[in-house]
């Protein structure tokens, strides 16, 4: 083998060893970003569930009803010795349409049942 044919034989495998080296680099360069960004977006999804959590607990009736209390002072919950309580004749009761009297017997009787569960404000249909 001749030295001129070996140095061409040598470079051009020198050549192709750097190119593939290169790529090597360059494939675990982007192993090691994609790795990053994969912790970020962990880091960013925790970030917004706590920040939605905070708005949440911003947005609650407890913590409304606390900062309205704590700005106003004079402000109190309506105590039961201020709640008037009126009774009227039976002849009221007798002249309900059947389906107010049926959803009210239905409604009482499911609150007998659900005492456990959260009360919920429910508005009557008027016909």
């Amino acid at each position: 083998m001749s030295l001129k044919v070996w140095v061409k034989f040598m470079s051009f495998v020198t050549v192709t060893a750097l190119i593939y080296i290169h790529m090597q680099m360059q494939i675990f360069d982007l192993a090691y970003q994609g790795k990053d960004r994969e912790g970020r977006t962990h880091e960013l999804r925790d970030r917004s569930g706590l920040l939605t959590h905070q708005v949440l607990t911003l947005k609650s009736a407890n913590h409304l009803g606390n900062q309205l209390l704590e700005k106003n002072s004079s402000l109190q919950f309506m105590g039961h010795d201020r709640v008037m309580t009126l009774t009227g004749p039976s002849s009221i009761v007798s002249q309900l349409p059947a389906s107010v009297k049926g959803k009210n017997e239905n409604f009482l009787l499911w609150n007998l049942l659900s005492f456990l569960s959260p009360q919920e404000a429910k508005a009557w249909d008027r016909q």
